[in-house]
């Protein structure tokens, strides 16, 4: 299995991007540079003065998460970002000189840090699997936005721009906001980046919304001094998303907070005092959503592993089950099989001596012989289908695959004729990447199970229809679907590695043969029933 660190997450979504959009250095750079000033301007309130020192910077988050996705090479469009971003939107308010320094200045402690965290350089995993990832940001961050927020500060202080009165309170809340701005919206960039955004659920993100709402409303709703008091119930919902749906719907949910606050904050907010004050509170509930998530999505991945290395040691076991299994048959049967084959060959021979056996005679005692030596080379082949390391996969096309199998069912057909055997499959599926014989056995005996269930459930007809569809990159899932009254209430297959069969005179070993073989290509083996019968599917490789 692929690990999140063996590809660069830039490169994994370089490799998503549509062929036809032209993604290219100037693309991403306009990006960064639109999105920067976009942000800068939404988020442009309760400044000092008329300076660009606000208590919410995402437009600062946005352009550090774009250098963490891209590269280092993109180092020169983060500096030039918010300079250009000034200039549209505030241009005139300082000097160009103090404008170029002071925008200097900022992005100088964030451009130190960029360069020995950003690609090709590998700090800590830009999809966020593990707590550490989550904190090791955070701390990053927040170290980032207190040097550009001294530097910017002081540039601004040296040119008189800033009253000395000022210059703590500016440094802090530059500092708290970028550090707001960061813990919100990078983790979300990323988290966007890998694809680990979860599938919308109506009903249940628009609960968890309303409660965002519901908390937020209360706590603005009530007069200054008890905000501050009840700021807490704004937790809540953040905590209660973190533990229910891990890191990837929190950090939605706290972008979604921040806005809603902001919103507020302009709307009502008019204690210029008490903006730090709110500002230790974002950041604080930001840290504690981002950390609870990352809290619950790893132990979710560690569970997830613990289920795999248990599936992995029960596989284990069926093949060390079915390894003995395989040297105890061919030990047992081989001697008789030889003993008989050894007998018929005689017996040819001395009735061919004497002159007195019919050439039908003499056929069927070399049939005999022949038999057997197919009947020991398929004991054989049983056994090596075990070996783990005996696999040469190769492309196969499925309805190449199919036809000997369906062939010897159509064969039956003579004592079944009520059974129809269809097939289901697209011209344009990709190749299997399967060894060819011992998946043809897979097929043949999937196949051969479904027609002797219809037979074994007295239907007074039955179908078997055999399907193929493409899943995903890489992967095609086979379903063979029977008309039979399908499998018993108490089968379970998935936690089984003993061997079971739910046939009267059954050894149990067609199903767990199959599933073998399937999870030694790769694949897996899931079954489906119910009263109007059952599924088999085999989700397999292919070629991409």
């Amino acid at each position: 299995m692929e690990t999140s660190t063996s590809v660069p997450l830039r490169e994994r979504l370089a490799s998503r991007m549509p062929a036809e959009i032209p993604w290219t250095w100037a693309a991403t750079a306009f990006l960064l540079l639109l999105g920067n000033t976009l942000l800068d301007w939404l988020s442009y309130i309760h400044p000092i003065g008329h300076l660009n020192i606000t208590p919410w910077n995402p437009n600062t988050g946005f352009s550090f998460a774009m250098i963490l996705l891209f590269g280092r090479k993109f180092l020169p469009c983060f500096i030039a970002a918010p300079l250009i971003a000034d200039l549209t939107l505030r241009g005139g308010e300082l000097p160009l000189v103090v404008e170029f320094l002071s925008t200097l200045a900022y992005v100088s402690g964030y451009s130190v840090i960029l360069y020995f965290i950003s690609p090709p350089a590998r700090a800590f995993d830009l999809t966020l699997p593990t707590i550490r990832d989550v904190a090791l940001l955070c701390g990053i961050t927040c170290l980032g936005a207190a040097v550009s927020s001294f530097a910017l500060v002081a540039v601004l202080a040296f040119f008189d721009y800033i009253d000395s009165t000022l210059v703590i309170t500016a440094f802090v809340r530059g500092w708290i906001g970028d550090a707001i701005g960061l813990a919100v919206v990078v983790p979300l960039i990323l988290i966007i980046g890998a694809r680990r955004l979860p599938e919308p659920r109506f009903a249940s993100d628009t609960i968890k919304a309303l409660a965002i709402f519901g908390a937020v409303s209360v706590v603005f709703g009530l007069a200054a001094s008890a905000q501050f008091q009840l700021f807490y119930l704004i937790f809540l919902p953040i905590i209660w998303i973190a533990f229910v749906d891990g890191l990837p719907r929190t950090s939605l949910a706290l972008a979604l907070t921040q806005v809603v606050i902001v919103y507020w904050m302009q709307v009502t907010f008019h204690d210029d005092t008490a903006v730090v004050t709110f500002q230790v509170m974002l950041y604080l509930l930001a840290i504690t959503g981002l950390l609870s998530g990352a809290l619950v999505s790893q132990s979710r991945q560690t569970e997830e592993l613990l289920r795999a290395q248990r599936e992995s040691a029960a596989r284990s076991a069926r093949l060390m089950s079915m390894g003995a299994l395989g040297a105890a048959i061919a030990h047992e049967i081989n001697q008789p099989l030889t003993a008989i084959g050894t007998y018929a060959e005689i017996a040819r021979r001395e009735l061919e001596r004497t002159d007195v056996v019919s050439p039908t005679t003499s056929q069927a005692l070399s049939n005999i012989s022949a038999q057997v030596k197919r009947t020991a080379g398929i004991v054989r082949q049983m056994r090596e289908l075990v070996a783990l390391d005996r696999f040469e996969p190769l492309p196969v096309d499925l309805r190449e695959l199919l036809s000997a199998p369906v062939v010897q069912l159509n064969l039956k057909k003579q004592t079944a004729p009520s059974i129809q055997i269809r097939e289901d499959i697209p011209p344009d599926l990709p190749r299997l990447l399967v060894e060819r014989l011992p998946f043809e056995q897979v097929i043949g005996n999937l196949l051969r199970n479904a027609v002797e269930a219809i037979r074994a459930g007295r239907r007074a007809e039955g179908k078997v229809v055999i399907s193929a569809r493409p899943t995903g990159p890489g992967r095609v899932c086979i379903s063979i679907a029977d008309t039979g009254p399908g499998f018993p209430s108490d089968f379970d297959l998935a936690g089984s590695t003993s061997l079971k069969s739910t046939k009267p005179d059954g050894m149990g070993l067609g199903l767990v043969i199959c599933r073998t073989i399937i999870e030694q290509h790769g694949g897996s083996l899931s079954i489906e029933s119910s009263g109007d019968g059952a599924t088999v599917r085999v989700n397999i490789k292919a070629e991409q």
